[in-house]
């Protein structure tokens, strides 16, 4: 058993005897202080009992001395030995002090308060462990709990945006499927409809050549066959609405086809609004001749809409272009805004206007992997449509290390789990790439002795070596696969970057992995 540490502030030197005794004994461990600093400065070394001695007022007060020490260490067990009781028990009654002890001093009853007192405050300091122990595990057990409903949250979150994606998916699977039937139909109406038409008009022409000389009755036909006209443009217009791009999406310069279209307006006699460039105007991927027709209606809209001035640029963020050409034409209502794209809205039917030519182009982009809509121009007369299109291709194809994966090109996956392999493998093909499955390190090296593979995926433990050894053999055998070699773990942080000895920094993707995550590590190491 400890010896119970005991401090003594015995400024006037009463109960010097009594206190003599407690030095004697076996049990106790005695320190004295002449001062009341000197006393502070022993409350790191851990004090059991204080015993200050009361003094008058004007020399310091023992009282003083130990509320300094309650402050610091609440577990003490404290005790005054007073000569001036009525303060003393004030003091106590406080709750800064622990017990008095008045003169006369008897040497047993102080050193029976003594151990009275070490027994206290070492119950103090047992008690004041388990409240920090409790403490510690609630504060514990609260972290775990702010943890897992975040996780909750997360989830639920996840759950949202998943269970919103696929409505939006469900959506567009709709709206291509009843695009595609609308199509079929609009194609079969086109080509029934002109059958009539190319009869009514041949018989009209015919009936006009007989009656030349009957103003009333070439006056009648001439409307006869002008209405015939535009039913033809209506049904041409209609098949364009509905026609699929039978042309191939590659990089185009917008700039080009919007001269283009300038250039096919004034030859329609349609002549468009000059038209300002603003700025660089990024490269698209796009179908060329789509894309010319588009501009095409977008300017001629302007132009219908009085316009004098029309002014394009474009900006490109995340992969995306958005294309703007902004006229001083007309001011569209809210209402106009809202139906632009729509078949058949038009604020012009009073001119022969038929509402198809936004519709149309909103069509041919839509089959680009692109958006468009029609808004008013910032703090200006006049209309902007956006035309939003991919800056580069949308589809997964086979990425490349320098020129890109060819012929016979392939991605080495090495683990020796079948199922982990199998995952592997799936979510290659899954994001368009060509997988080799291998189990053993020299396996690995006979595949990358072969020439074809241009990345690697590889698990750290296999049977007959480790994944670091097999990288820096495969490194030694083909230094060109530096910066194209991933490390599969189910241990460690997935996040860290094996790199030492290697001489490049080696991804590592951590066990359980989602599919996706495959796919965008290999296309970062490609």
């Amino acid at each position: 058993m400890s010896p119970i540490r005991v401090t003594v502030l015995n400024a006037d030197g009463i109960a010097a005897e009594a206190i003599g005794t407690l030095a004697a004994d076996v049990g106790i461990l005695l320190t004295r202080c002449a001062t009341s600093d000197a006393l502070i400065a022993e409350l790191p070394k851990g004090l059991d009992v204080v015993l200050a001695s009361q003094v008058d007022s004007g020399s310091g007060s023992g009282i003083d001395a130990l509320i300094a020490v309650r402050r610091r260490d609440p577990d003490a067990y404290l005790v005054l030995l007073a000569n001036d009781v009525p303060r003393a028990l004030a003091g106590m009654n406080r709750g800064y002090l622990d017990a008095v002890a008045c003169a006369p001093f008897a040497a047993d009853e102080l050193a029976r308060m003594v151990r009275r007192g070490g027994e206290m405050a070492a119950e103090r300091r047992h008690e004041r462990a388990h409240r920090e122990d409790a403490d510690a595990l609630l504060a514990e057990v609260a972290g775990q709990r702010d943890m897992l409903t975040r996780d909750l949250e997360q989830r639920s979150l996840a759950l949202a945006r998943a269970e919103a994606l696929l409505k939006q998916q469900q959506d567009e699977l709709v709206r291509l499927e009843t695009r595609g039937v609308v199509s079929q139909l609009v194609r079969g109406l086109a080509h029934e409809l002109n059958n009539p038409l190319a009869a009514i008009l041949g018989y009209a022409q015919r009936l006009r050549r007989m009656w030349a000389k009957d103003d009333d009755a070439v006056r009648r036909l001439d409307v006869i066959l002008g209405e015939v006209d535009r039913c033809r443009g209506l049904v041409e217009q209609l098949r364009n609405l509905a026609a699929p791009i039978d042309e191939e999406v590659g990089p185009c310069q917008p700039e080009r086809q919007l001269a283009q279209a300038e250039s096919r307006l004034r030859d329609f006699g349609r002549a468009a609004p000059p038209c300002v460039i603003v700025g660089a105007i990024p490269a698209v991927l796009a179908a060329p001749q789509s894309l010319t027709r588009v501009f095409e209606h977008v300017l001629d809209n302007a132009r219908l809409a009085g316009a004098t001035r029309c002014w394009f640029s474009g900006i490109e963020d995340a992969g995306r272009v958005r294309l703007t050409i902004e006229n001083d034409g007309a001011t569209p209502d809210e209402d106009a805004v809202r139906n632009a794209t729509r078949p058949f809205f038009t604020t012009m039917a009073s001119q022969g206007r038929r509402g198809l030519g936004l519709a149309i182009a909103t069509a041919l982009i839509r089959e680009q992997a692109g958006s468009l809509d029609l808004a008013r121009r910032d703090g200006e007369p006049g209309a902007a449509c956006h035309i939003t299109l991919p800056a580069r291709p949308i589809t997964a194809s086979l990425p490349t290390i320098t020129a890109g994966p060819g012929a016979g090109e392939t991605v080495l996956v090495v683990d020796d789990e079948p199922l982990v392999a199998e995952l592997l493998l799936d979510a290659l093909q899954e994001n368009g790439f060509t997988g080799t499955v291998v189990g053993t390190v020299a396996d690995a090296l006979r595949e990358l002795a072969s020439g074809s593979v241009r990345a690697m995926l590889t698990d750290v433990r296999l049977p007959d070596g480790n994944g670091i050894d097999l990288v820096s053999r495969a490194l030694a055998m083909r230094p060109e696969l530096a910066g194209h070699i991933a490390l599969i773990t189910g241990g460690g942080d997935p996040g860290h970057h094996w790199a030492a000895g290697l001489g490049c920094e080696i991804p590592v993707l951590g066990k359980p992995f989602r599919l996706e995550q495959v796919g965008k590590l290999v296309r970062s190491i490609l």
